[in-house]
């Protein structure tokens, strides 16, 4: 607050859950109870909630959930991380993308929506640029509603391991495996703010949430 930051804590709401965290079927009101110690002790602006993974199915708990602490915020920010929109999903699959914007518009006790939007398999701007332009599409239709944000990661690869030099090499290369599709090194922000350069819509949007895993002293952050 000193540097003219907002605070915002994010709780992490995890299905597969280990001992001692949250899921949005569980008892609300520990959470509830936290949150108005925070507002009233530490003076936050907001609280978000990442819950993983988000199934259509489950979006009407957790709008429940939602408006219980909502009343507890004193009307700061609530927001929510939200699995990212790829057309034709079918609800079966929908733990970490939704088929259209109707959960989206389900969640009507958000002020927020952040997006998970990020895909390694998206290795052009022109890939992005339809990645991007289906997210747009959804703060199009919730505009009015709640404030959407895309959200980009920047978890840290694992690094590679060295050859083994006393291990014959193979006759042909490995070709390299792609990392997984909720991980993106911040090399690769370039790409994703390039798919954004210009975009007619982009007022839509009310900013970019990047998730960052690293330590202040990597080079990268």
């Amino acid at each position: 607050h000193a540097e003219g930051f907002k605070v915002i804590p994010w709780l992490s709401v995890k299905r597969h859950k280990p001992e001692g965290s949250f899921w949005i079927y569980d008892n609300w009101a520990p959470v509830v109870k936290t949150v108005k110690a925070f507002v009233k002790e530490l003076e936050i602006d907001g609280f978000q909630l990442d819950p993983e993974p988000l199934n259509v199915v489950d979006v009407p708990a957790l709008n429940q959930g939602l408006g219980w602490l909502k009343r507890s915020l004193g009307g700061r920010e609530l927001g929510v991380a939200t699995p990212k929109v790829v057309p034709g999903t079918p609800d079966i699959e929908s733990g970490y993308q939704w088929g259209d914007g109707t959960p989206f518009a389900q969640l009507t006790n958000a002020d927020a929506l952040y997006l998970m939007t990020y895909d390694t398999r998206c290795q052009t701007p022109q890939e992005y640029a339809k990645l991007r332009d289906d997210q747009i599409a959804i703060a199009r239709e919730v505009c009015g509603q709640a404030r959407v944000y895309l959200g980009m990661p920047s978890y840290p690869l694992e690094p590679v391991k060295k050859p083994d030099p006393k291990k014959k090499k193979p006759k042909k290369a490995a070709t390299p495996p792609r990392p997984p599709a909720h991980v993106m090194p911040p090399e690769e922000g370039r790409t994703f703010a390039r798919a954004l350069l210009r975009h007619k819509d982009l007022g839509m949007l009310s900013g970019i949430a990047i998730y960052d895993l690293e330590e202040p002293e990597d080079k990268n952050w």
